[in-house]
Parts: structure tokens; C-alpha cells; sequence
């Protein structure tokens, strides 16, 4: 690092600090910054602190740095959150997969990417961040524009399928789990419904929004499906998307042989009792040797297992996990969990719901006794109204007609769900030598983690609804940059947990009792009771650590006098807290936990 002098053929000199650096097998110039027209002492203080002998607060630091009055706080280029994004992407090596071969559209997808997780917005608002944050500083491209974002976002989605498969081909080998899920995110705007000159409906935008059951409860919007595969820890690693009204037992075996072409041959898949069908189990039982699976028994097969034989439910005055046969299922083990916590809960929800009913029957009952109530349609409307009020109806047998009303209890309805309370049954093809009844159970709870990653992507993190695109193609773009969003999240986040309020110490889940809710570490206790990861640093949410990151920023800086005033992007210092959080992310590896 030294002073650099040059003069023009007009006479003109102009001085800059740089350095040389060493990029791959080349070497190349970087220019710090320019100290045209200053003093001798003031280039040396500089040259000092590049060097990092001396710190901002050096007298000729502090002036020409922060306290010069032709320095504009205003004019900052917030650095330190997409530092620290684009230093985990370097650490996965997520560039190389998005495309071997630099190219524009890679860097677009990349930007993208990293705005996700910053401030997730709408793509036209997105071209402001390009600006406003270092993104397009450092990934040259200041000038991004709409159509450029996307023609990158129609580039990508011809390289998803080979960037997923080497996504599964690093974190998954032979024998390990997988997880999938399904889930779905409201959509904006019409799909331009119209009719022909006949009369004919006919359909002219998208395919993919479609009306069914919202889990996102928004009534009259429609909805996109997507079916999420990860690793046993969570860890994203492809996305397929579907119509909003696709059922969901139609998404398990697309999965299942994406896993197959991609060379996976021994694996156990693990799904909700909503997603694989007894239709599926019997064509992997059949046709895929290798495969095994983990789901659980449907309430209809429970409740027709305990009335062929209650048996099983004897079991649980001894213990809350075991292992029982049915003829039912002959060809799988039928681990029983009961949590003792949640059976309480519901008992307790329950008996609060009937009490209130009952209390909304008495009145109806005291008015129709009085005479204020007597006409049968306002009477049946009452009743409804009660019953549907906190869907209750089942537990309840009511008659009534003119002038007349009357209740009472289902109580071996009541009886009979009292018996299942916080009760689920475990289906496995799973033999016994390669997992036990625990480890089962505690693999299907670990769908939570593919839950928890929904509600990230939906909501908290990276805001993946509302969908406003009204082209399938761009749909299924901004799904799966979202996706690649939440692979660097997931990442980020496990470096974190020391600086958050994450548990840190996972151990203890991983050899929990399956049966109880997880336990928490002391160190997780102490970060809620204090507030503090420790003495010096505050415990945050994922998002406040990459607000704090954002205060790092490039600032313009004038200096020189006279005519020769130049204007140098100076970065601010790094603080201690972002050396942290940088150090960190040290940590991420490409496979692995």
C-alpha cells in the first residue's frame, strides 16, 4: 500500500492511496482513496489508517473522515447486512451453483437474492435497493432495470433443475431422511376470466392461481401450491410448484423420483399424514426397494383401530410411547405417542367450549320459556348462530320447534375424543435395526422444522406472498429465488444463533423425550430472562442483527480545495459487533449440519 503520484499531459497531478490485491492467479490495483491537494500529515494520517495502524478516532482521521463539514451523512450507502449475505453466498459457493460461467443474469439473481433477505419487496420497489444499499456497488449494477430483473428471473428458471439437483447431490447421499411438505401463498390480481362470443368462459392468464381451502385464510383470493423437499435439518434444497387446487397426496411421489434421478437410491422420506396417501405407500413398497417412509395414521384409521381393538390404549396407564401391531397395517410398525401436556390443553379448550355453548343454550331456553322467543325459523337461527359460534355442534343434540326448545350432551361422543386426546400414531416401513420407536417419533416431529421454514418464507423473513406476477413462468421464478433466499437464510441463521435468541445448544432436542414438548438449554433461558448473549452484546431477532450489520456504510467524502475538490466513497470503520457477526459466518460450510 503506498501513495501513487501521476501528472497529466495538461499538468495537472492527482495522488491516490492504493493497494494491490491478488484476485485468483491475478493481481490487480485498488484505489482507496483520493488525497489530491491534502497535506503531508493528513495523506500519512490516511495512509495510516488503511494500513490500520490508527483508528477513526486519530485527530486527522476524525476530520477528514466524519467531522469535515463538506461530509453528508445523507449520502450513506448502507454495506454491512449485504456484507455479511454475500459473504455466507461465498462461503456456500451459491454463485457457482446459480452458474458456473460468470454472466449478468447470475449477478441479477444473486442481487436478488440478497434483497430478499434484507428488505423483501415487490421487484419494481426492489430497483430502488440497487441504489439505496451496497448491492449494486458491489455487484456492478447501479443502472439494474425492470426489464433486466426480469429477463434474469425467466434466465434462472431454465437452470432450476440443475441447480437443485446439485443442491440435493451435496446435502443428501444414501441413507439419509429427507422431509417434504406442501404449502401455499395467496395470489394478487385477476387471472382475466372472460368469455368468448359464444358464451364461453375461457381463461387467459395465469394457470397457476386457483380457488380451494386458504391456508393463509383469505377468503376469495386465489392461491398458489408449493411442495418444499429438505434435509433431516430443515435445510431447503428444492421447490416444486403447483395449481393452487391440487391436492396435496398428488406432490409426494414427483419428489420421490426427483430424488431418484438425481442418484439418491436408499433414502427415508418423511411427510405429513395429509401428503402420502396409502395409495403411495403401497407403490413404494412394490416398486422402490431402498425407500422407506415415515408418516402418520389419519384420525379415520385411529379411530377404526381403537374400535376393532382397544387394546393399544391400555398402554398408555404405563408409559406415553409404544410400539403395537395391526392387522390394519400389516406391513408397517405402529409407534403410539401420547403428550400429557397437550392432552391437558385440550381437555381443558374443550370443556371450555361446551361450557360456553351451554351457556348461550340456557338463554335461548330461558327466553323460549318466557314467551320472548317463539317462532321456530328465529329459534333454529339462534341455535345455529350458538353452535357454529365456537363449532361445537358434534358435542351437542338439540330439538326444538314451536315454542318450544331442548339440548343435551353427546357424552360417549365427548368420551370417545377424550380417549385420543394428545394422542397420534407413527407409520413406518422402517425396520427396527435401523431406527428405534424414539427416533421415529422424533424424526416426524422434526417436520416442524419444514413448518418453521414456511413461516419464514411467508411471513417473518422473506415475505414470499403476496404473489403479484401474472405470467406461471415469473410465479415460478419468484418462488424459487425465494427458495435460494431461504438456503442462505438457513445458513446465516445457524451461524447466528450465538448473537440471537436461538437456542444454541441443540443437543438436548436431538436426544429429547419424543413424547414432551422440547426442552430449552439454560443458555436459551438466560438470553430471555437478560436480554444479553453476554456481557457486551444484546440478544436480537435475525432481522434487528441485520439491522444493526446496516449501519456500516460507504459515505461520499469531498476532499482536495479550490478547483480540485474530488468526491472518494470512503467505507466506514468495522465494528466490533460486525467482526463478529463476520466471524461467524466463518462457520458455514458447504455440507454438512
Amino acid at each position: 500500500m503506498n501513495i501513487w503520484t501521476r501528472t497529466n499531459s495538461k499538468g495537472t497531478t492527482v495522488e491516490w492511496i492504493r493497494e494491490s490485491v491478488r484476485i485468483g492467479c491475478k493481481v490487480t490495483t485498488k484505489y482507496l482513496h483520493n488525497v489530491t491537494g491534502m497535506s503531508d500529515a493528513e495523506k500519512e494520517a490516511l495512509l495510516k489508517y488503511y494500513k490500520g495502524c490508527i483508528n477513526e478516532e486519530h485527530p486527522f482521521c476524525s476530520g477528514l473522515l466524519y467531522g469535515s463539514s463538506e461530509y453528508d451523512p445523507l449520502s450513506g450507502i448502507s454495506d454491512g447486512h449485504v456484507n455479511a449475505v454475500l459473504t455466507a453466498m461465498e462461503h456456500l459457493g451459491l454463485m457457482e451453483i446459480i452458474s458456473l460461467q460468470p454472466c449478468p443474469e447470475r449477478d441479477v439473481i444473486a442481487a436478488l437474492v440478497v434483497l430478499r433477505i434484507i428488505d423483501p419487496m415487490s421487484k419494481y420497489s426492489t430497483r430502488v435497493l440497487f441504489k439505496t444499499t451496497s448491492v449494486g456497488l458491489r455487484l456492478h449494477l447501479l443502472d439494474c432495470s425492470l426489464d433486466r430483473i426480469y429477463r434474469a428471473m425467466d434466465w434462472v428458471l431454465t437452470r432450476k433443475t440443475d441447480i437443485e439437483s446439485q443442491l440435493v447431490r451435496r446435502h443428501i447421499s444414501d441413507g439419509s431422511i429427507v422431509f417434504v411438505d406442501v404449502s401455499s401463498s395467496y395470489y394478487e390480481g385477476e387471472r382475466s376470466l372472460k368469455f368468448d362470443r359464444h358464451g364461453q368462459e375461457r381463461e387467459t392468464g395465469c394457470e397457476l392461481p386457483r380457488m380451494d381451502y386458504s391456508r393463509d385464510k383469505k377468503k376469495g383470493k386465489t392461491q398458489i401450491n408449493y411442495a418444499q423437499t429438505t434435509d433431516m435439518y430443515g435445510r431447503p434444497l428444492r421447490i416444486d410448484i403447483y395449481p393452487g387446487n391440487i391436492s396435496d397426496y398428488s406432490t409426494f411421489m414427483p419428489s420421490v423420483d426427483v430424488l431418484l434421478e438425481c442418484g439418491i437410491k436408499n433414502f427415508t422420506i418423511v411427510g405429513d399424514r395429509g401428503e402420502i396417501s396409502g395409495k403411495d405407500i403401497i407403490l413404494i413398497q412394490s416398486q422402490y426397494e431402498g425407500i422407506h417412509y415415515i408418516s402418520a395414521l389419519r384420525a379415520a384409521s385411529l379411530h377404526k383401530i381403537i374400535k376393532d381393538s382397544p387394546k393399544p390404549l391400555n398402554e398408555f396407564v404405563e408409559r406415553d410411547l409404544f410400539e403395537f401391531v395391526s392387522v390394519e397395517f400389516p406391513n408397517d410398525r405402529l409407534i403410539a405417542c401420547r403428550n400429557p401436556d397437550e392432552r391437558q390443553e385440550r381437555e381443558k379448550t374443550r370443556d371450555s367450549l361446551i361450557k360456553d355453548t351451554t351457556k348461550f343454550f340456557d338463554e335461548i331456553k330461558s327466553r323460549v320459556i318466557s314467551g320472548s322467543l317463539r317462532d321456530i325459523k328465529t329459534i333454529g337461527e339462534a341455535v345455529g348462530e350458538a353452535k357454529n359460534k365456537r363449532n361445537v355442534a358434534k358435542y351437542f343434540q338439540t330439538e326444538w320447534g314451536e315454542g318450544h326448545f331442548d339440548y343435551s350432551l353427546k357424552q360417549d361422543i365427548i368420551d370417545k375424543e377424550k380417549l385420543l386426546d394428545g394422542v397420534f400414531v407413527v407409520r413406518t416401513s422402517l425396520p427396527f435395526e435401523l431406527m428405534d420407536p424414539e427416533e421415529c417419533v422424533r424424526r416426524y416431529k422434526d417436520l416442524a422444522l419444514v413448518d418453521r421454514g414456511f413461516r419464514s418464507k411467508k411471513s417473518i423473513d422473506l415475505r414470499v406472498r403476496p404473489i403479484f406476477h401474472f405470467a406461471d413462468d415469473r410465479i415460478r421464478s419468484h418462488i424459487f429465488i425465494v427458495m435460494l433466499a431461504e438456503y442462505v437464510l438457513w445458513h446465516m441463521k445457524t451461524a447466528w444463533r450465538p448473537l440471537t435468541f436461538a437456542d444454541p445448544e441443540q443437543e438436548l432436542k436431538a436426544n429429547r423425550n419424543p413424547a414432551l414438548k422440547p426442552p430449552k438449554s439454560d443458555t436459551a433461558k438466560n438470553k430471555e430472562s437478560t436480554g444479553m448473549v453476554d456481557a457486551t452484546a444484546e440478544a436480537m431477532s435475525f432481522q434487528n442483527v441485520l439491522n444493526t450489520l446496516a449501519c456500516s456504510n460507504y459515505h461520499f467524502v469531498v476532499s482536495g480545495t479550490g478547483g480540485s475538490k474530488t468526491k472518494t466513497l470512503v467505507r466506514t470503520p468495522v465494528t466490533p459487533y460486525e467482526l463478529r457477526a463476520l466471524a461467524l459466518l466463518e462457520g458455514i460450510r458447504k455440507t454438512g449440519k
